[in-house]
């Protein structure tokens, strides 16, 4: 299987990226990202499966593309990046800044459309996206929310309304596409004790 991973090289999409490495059954990975990473890291201890890497350290079923989500160009970018992949894992998303929400806007939701453009186009046939526990609307406490609540999001919050509308914009048509009725993940934190490459932080919000 080849697999492609936007937001290969954050917190999230680099641990995904090496629980690929490890899985026999892909054969080819390509890891999208607006930021490449170093490349003095990717030979590390943990970067893949003991033994997966070529004489020179780095993983000859890896490869990296540069792509900017949130540029006009993003989805023939993704189109050529997406070429004879299998399946897409898109993990990509901006945190910050608040403060900024048309640049939020444009990597988040601008970024998920110019994808679902490019998936058709080069014969992706799976599509797994990220959601998050911030996507589902405000409730009580008690007692626990399940997963089919709303997901309206929390007004206050532009992660959740991005988050909200991400869902939205996957599952239907509403964002002008077919929907994919993808598997999706909505976890409440991810955690890690060692940050990914260039990244000064140890967890975040998917």
């Amino acid at each position: 299987m080849r697999v492609a991973v936007t937001g290969a090289t954050g917190n999230v999409g680099t641990r995904v990226v090496q629980r690929l490495l490890a899985d026999d059954a892909v054969t080819d990975i390509v890891g999208i990202a607006s930021r490449l990473p170093d490349a003095s890291r990717l030979s590390e201890p943990g970067a893949g499966k003991p033994g997966g890497q070529d004489r020179s350290g780095q993983q000859p079923r890896l490869r990296h593309v540069r792509v900017d989500l949130g540029a006009p160009d993003a989805a023939t970018r993704l189109r050529t990046a997406l070429a004879g992949m299998d399946a897409v894992i898109h993990l990509a998303w901006l945190l910050q800044p608040s403060r900024d929400i048309a640049l939020m806007e444009r990597v988040n939701i601008g970024g998920l459309r110019a994808l679902l453009d490019a998936i058709p186009a080069v014969g992706v046939t799976a599509l797994v996206h990220a959601s998050s526990l911030g996507a589902y609307s405000p409730a009580p406490k008690t007692p626990a929310v399940t997963e089919d609540a709303p997901t309206d999001g929390v007004a206050s919050s532009p992660y959740s309304r991005q988050k909200a509308r991400a869902n939205g914009c996957w599952t239907s048509s509403s964002c002008g596409h077919r929907g994919f009725g993808s598997p999706g993940s909505a976890p409440p934190w991810c955690c890690s004790g060692r940050p990914a490459p260039n990244r000064p932080d140890t967890s975040s919000a998917a």
